[in-house]
Order: C-alpha cells, then sequence, then structure tokens
C-alpha cells in the first residue's frame, strides 16, 4: 500500500490545490448556518468522488495503465497525450494575468444564505460532477489503485485515504473557522486574497510538472515506478 500511496502522491498533489471550490467554502461559513452550510459542501463534493471512484476501480475496472512487475505501464501515445494537455493547461495558467482584488461574491451564491445544508450539499456534489481538470487527476489517481494489484479492501481504503486528501484544503477552512471564529474573517480575507494573486500561477507549475512526469514516463517506454 506504501508504494500505491507514492504513486498517488502527484495525482493527490494536483487535486487537493483547490482555490474555487475553497472560496465557496469560505463563502458559506459566512451564512446563517456556516457549519451546516459549509460541511454539507464538502460532504457533497467527496460523496461524488466517492460514487466516481468505486464505479471506475471496481465496475469499469480503470486500466489505461496496468500494473507489471511493480510498474504501471502506459501507451507511449498515452504518456505525451497527458503531458501535451496538462503542460498546454499548466503553461497558460502560469502566464495568466493575476487577479489584484478578491473576487466578488456572485449573487446566486449569496442565495445559499437562505438555503438549507442539503442544497449546499447537493452545489458540492453538481460543482464536482461538471468537467474540469479534476477529472483528469482523479481518474488518473483511481487508475493507480485499480492496478496495484491490492485487494478489494485495500483498494477501498486507498481511495478513502485519497479522497480524504484530495478533501483537505476544503476542510482547512472550516477548522480555522471552528478555532478561531473570532479571526476567521481577517484571515479568510487575506487567504482569499493570496488565491486570486496566485493561484493559477500556483496551479499551473503543479499540472507542469506532472506533464513533465509524463514526458519522462514516454521517454521511458511508457513505464513508470
Amino acid at each position: 500500500m506504501g508504494q500505491t500511496f507514492v504513486q498517488l502522491l502527484p495525482f493527490l498533489i494536483a487535486g487537493a490545490f483547490l482555490p474555487t471550490w475553497t472560496s465557496y467554502v469560505i463563502i458559506l461559513l459566512g451564512t446563517d448556518r456556516p457549519f451546516g452550510n459549509a460541511g454539507g459542501y464538502v460532504a457533497g463534493n467527496a460523496t461524488w468522488r466517492l460514487m466516481l471512484g468505486v464505479v471506475a476501480i471496481f465496475i469499469a475496472s480503470v486500466a489505461a495503465p496496468t500494473a507489471r512487475n511493480s510498474k504501471i505501464v502506459m501507451p507511449i501515445w498515452l504518456a505525451l497525450t497527458l503531458a501535451a494537455v496538462l503542460l498546454g493547461i499548466g503553461i497558460y495558467l502560469i502566464r495568466k494575468k493575476p487577479k489584484s482584488e478578491v473576487q466578488e461574491v456572485p449573487k446566486w451564491l449569496q442565495e445559499l444564505k437562505r438555503l438549507p445544508p442539503w442544497a449546499s450539499f447537493g452545489y458540492g456534489m453538481w460543482s464536482c460532477m461538471l468537467p474540469g481538470a479534476q477529472w483528469i487527476y482523479f481518474l488518473g489517481g483511481c487508475a493507480v489503485i485499480a492496478t496495484s494489484g491490492l485487494n478489494d479492501v485495500e483498494q477501498f481504503t486507498m481511495l478513502l485515504v485519497f479522497i480524504a486528501g484530495l478533501e483537505i484544503m476544503l476542510v482547512t477552512p472550516i477548522v480555522i473557522y471552528a478555532r478561531r471564529r473570532e479571526r476567521a474573517k481577517a484571515t479568510f480575507d487575506r487567504l482569499d486574497m493570496w488565491l486570486g494573486q496566485h493561484a493559477s500561477t500556483f496551479f499551473g507549475v503543479i499540472l507542469s510538472g506532472i506533464g513533465l512526469l509524463f514526458v519522462l514516463i514516454a521517454l521511458n517506454g511508457g513505464k513508470a515506478g
């Protein structure tokens, strides 16, 4: 399981950086039901990932990479395609002009103040279901688990660990709010400012790094491990 976790790390590092969703959690902490709404959003996010992970690993048997002699092996064309996509997105994000101000809260999101926690749960699932880069690294992580050679219980445990790691950035504002409620707003304002100014660059560096990893995999005949 330790080797599988190491192979999951690139997908975990990329997937855990969620500036937009983190901002939504911060906004929900400012509603009339801070823990219910923010916690519901995170729970919805994690629930969708769990459902998708179970389907990918145990039903669809994701197997783009295959396990051979404790290594991950994938077609060279697939490695190069992933490298091109990730490097392209990464370079675009690095060169993207950073925001200088905290993003204004959309009016539709402010309406969540009057909705019950179950609505936040549903929105958390819906936002995670939308097509985006999160599908790439989440399904990539599922492929690592599916081809790890572990038994079903161990694979399910690794899936839970993977999802828990991906939710860290979303849970962090809730923990800060619970421990420092009086000073939470000032902390969140600084966090929102930092995310607005640096999120694209930081995420671009992560994606570019993973893209370079797939270049090395392609040069190594599609083998990694």
